[in-house]
């Protein structure tokens, strides 16, 4: 007869490690029913276990475990030899296998770092092989350390000469910034772009970095209040502005419009930290049907329009877009710090056991 009751704490293999554990239920195949606590009688209560309940473990004793300090979605139903007690003994245990794990990491991280100069090496004789393409041939060729390779296109469209930021060199596929009507750019000097962050932005932006490399934690998802939901209520304070001309109320709406485009395009490769991976392919698999912007909150907006002045500066566009851009930012910024009791509400949670040990 095992010794684990209700309620005990315990250890809990999760992956390569033991987690501090309660058991909130126990099944017994003799009866096919489970036994709880029910708090708010005060009683021990036994139901028959509901349809979640895994067809794998009707014939033997299991336990629905709670990873102690983790959101409750994280819950599940164990098998006992995955339960430890919680003596002085396997403390020392769980312990030694973290260590023994973060070592590994060290390895591994070790590995990647020279995999990454090796890579960096290779980019660097390729800027080389492109810079020489530019001065026999007169082309611009730009590259953003293996992520998006920007570079600026022009076209004629009803006869109106359009400046493109597009990605991977195609004037065909993924414009991802631009276009701004009526840009006409002659220039390939690179510009400088500084843009005015409002306080209560910037602390926003330090808060989620902290709560996402310090705390560990993740944004919950999907988010009640979505960046497609504030690029769209932006979009309708933009057309009730009276603008001295159409030109800059057709720019600033294919600035939005262009930045769902970006947003959704780079969500996986420019605007996540490492532990947030795993809810991304967990969002995809869930969602396939949904753009990202319709998933992810406004915070990830913002880290998109933190880095977007970086962007178009190693375009080389020309410095009225840049301008247009930078203006559209600054009152972009303005506004959601008038509504940020509206919009930016993320709730964020702890992340699964496993993923800060994770890459």
């Amino acid at each position: 007869m095992s010794s684990f009751q209700l309620n005990d704490i315990v250890l809990v293999f999760q992956g390569p490690l033991l987690y501090d554990s309660k058991i909130l239920k126990i099944y017994y195949p003799e009866t096919g029913k489970m036994k709880f606590r029910n708090e708010k009688v005060g009683e021990t209560l036994e139901t028959k276990p509901d349809s979640k309940f895994p067809d794998l473990y009707k014939d033997q004793k299991a336990y629905f475990i709670h990873y102690q300090g983790w959101n409750n979605k994280w819950n599940e139903w164990v098998m006992e030899d995955r339960i430890l007690e919680r003596t002085t003994e396997n403390l020392l245990f769980q312990k030694n296998l973290k260590l023994q794990l973060r070592s590994g990491q060290q390895q591994q991280q070790q590995q990647q770092q020279d995999q990454q100069l090796q890579q960096e090496q290779q980019l660097e004789r390729q800027q080389q092989s492109a810079q020489q393409d530019h001065n026999q041939n007169g082309h611009h060729k730009h590259g953003h350390r293996g992520k998006l390779r920007l570079r600026i296109h022009q076209e004629k469209r009803n006869g109106v000469k359009t400046t493109f930021l597009s990605r991977n060199g195609s004037s065909h596929s993924g414009k991802i910034v631009i276009p701004l009507r009526n840009i006409h750019g002659h220039s390939a000097k690179r510009h400088e772009m500084n843009v005015s962050v409002p306080t209560e932005i910037k602390l926003l932006l330090v808060k989620d970095w902290e709560n996402i490399t310090r705390n560990e934690k993740l944004v919950s998802l999907p988010s009640k209040s979505s960046a497609n939901k504030v690029l769209k209520d932006f979009s309708k304070k933009v057309c009730r502005e009276d603008f001295a001309d159409d030109v800059k109320l057709d720019n600033y709406l294919e600035i939005i419009e262009s930045l769902k485009m970006l947003f959704n395009q780079s969500l996986g490769t420019l605007l996540l930290y490492r532990y947030e991976r795993e809810q991304y392919k967990e969002m995809i698999q869930k969602y396939d049907r949904l753009e990202f912007s319709e998933i992810y909150s406004p915070i990830f907006l913002l880290r998109l329009c933190s880095i977007l002045p970086n962007l178009m500066v190693q375009s080389h566009m020309d410095l009225q877009s840049m301008n247009i851009v930078k203006e559209f930012i600054e009152e972009f910024y303005e506004w959601l710090c008038d509504h940020s009791k509206i919009y930016m509400i993320d709730e964020y949670e702890n992340c699964m056991p496993l993923i800060p040990f994770m890459q």
